[in-house]
């Protein structure tokens, strides 16, 4: 495994796409991530997108949220949907590899249940719920599809987050 410092993104030996604002520090041969303690809040989310899979893990500290965890994976689903109207087999298998790699980490964090959205390519794919149904029971994680309202009020409430006390109007 890969040591991540500052937000830089590496690929770790299982294939996932790492990048971590959490210290890593290696002693022997074995890794150890500095976690937080167990009395700040922590969550989860993964979003199931058109041309990758995100894990996000955050604590909150304080009045401040601080990722703990970015992860990464290019998932062609957006080319199955938009282009042949469905989501092939191969497709749906590397979500469901990804997805298990995702809960390994989630465990290590105490996650039980992230949030899980998907957007446009699934929402769009004739047989989403064969992909929504197939996802549940491989993996446990139940996906909220957004809507296009969805999204846009989610992109504004994370901005306004973002940019809080910072440009008083």
């Amino acid at each position: 495994i890969l040591k991540h410092e500052g937000g830089r993104m590496g690929r770790a030996r299982d294939g996932i796409m790492r990048g971590t604002r959490s210290r890593v520090r290696r002693r022997g041969g074995a890794v150890f991530r500095r976690l937080p303690m167990a009395n700040q809040s922590r969550a989860g989310v993964i979003d199931i997108g058109s041309h990758s899979i995100k894990l996000v893990v955050g604590e909150k500290a304080a009045r401040k949220v601080r990722v703990l965890e970015f992860l990464k994976n290019v998932f062609p689903v957006g080319e199955d949907a938009f282009f042949k109207e469905k989501i092939s087999r191969r497709t749906i298998n590397l979500a469901i590899s990804i997805l298990h790699g995702y809960r390994r980490v989630l465990d290590e964090y105490g996650i039980e249940s992230p949030r899980v959205i998907a957007t446009t390519a699934v929402r769009e794919a004739q047989n989403r719920a064969i992909f929504l149904d197939t996802v549940r029971r491989e993996t446990g994680f139940s996906v909220e599809v957004f809507t296009p309202g969805d999204v846009v009020y989610h992109i504004d409430s994370y901005i306004g987050f973002r940019l809080r006390n910072r440009y008083p109007i």
